[in-house]
């Protein structure tokens, strides 16, 4: 897949009982996420991005620990990705696909729309079977087969089984 923009994702927050006193919001996002600093997240809020408690916010200010956050982070440009490839294996229910190296399995980071997560929501949009959701999770640099399933009771059942087997090899 070719390099591409997403249409934005809303982060949510609520501070809790944890929280400081006198803390502002800039502040707590600062705290919290370390990937920007104080001034980028004071020109967020400058910028309109952050909301709290439903309302956007036009200058930094207290935060109460109840109070409701939510950062409306703007559409950016995803990096090229491998395409996914059809399924090796497909019942119905289950289907095993053969993750390449370099494509993400589930939302996260610089990661929103070139997930395998997202291309089987797009592939199978309308499937009376349902969507395959992925039952574990491979590395992005790792290739390999992955597993998923349709119904949410056959993968709790393997995502159960794949933990009771991580646990016994831990063990021995």
């Amino acid at each position: 897949m070719p390099p591409a923009f997403n249409q934005g994702w809303t982060y949510r927050d609520r501070p809790g009982p944890g929280l400081a006193s006198g803390t502002s919001v800039a502040g707590y996002y600062a705290s919290r996420y370390g990937h920007s600093d104080l001034a980028v997240w004071l020109g967020r809020i400058a910028a309109g991005e952050v909301h709290c408690n439903g309302h956007r916010l036009l200058a930094d200010g207290p935060l109460a620990a109840a109070d409701r956050l939510a950062w409306q982070r703007p559409p950016w440009q995803e990096a090229a990705v491998p395409e996914l490839p059809g399924p090796l294996f497909d019942d119905g229910d289950l289907q095993v696909i053969d993750k390449p190296s370099g494509l993400p399995v589930l939302p996260s980071g610089g990661w929103l729309e070139h997930t395998v997560l997202r291309l089987l929501e797009r592939r199978h949009r309308g499937d009376p079977a349902g969507v395959p959701r992925p039952v574990h999770r491979l590395g992005r640099f790792t290739s390999g087969l992955l597993v998923c399933a349709r119904q949410p009771q056959t993968r709790a059942w393997l995502s159960a089984r794949l933990r009771e087997s991580t646990a016994q090899d831990q063990s021995q």
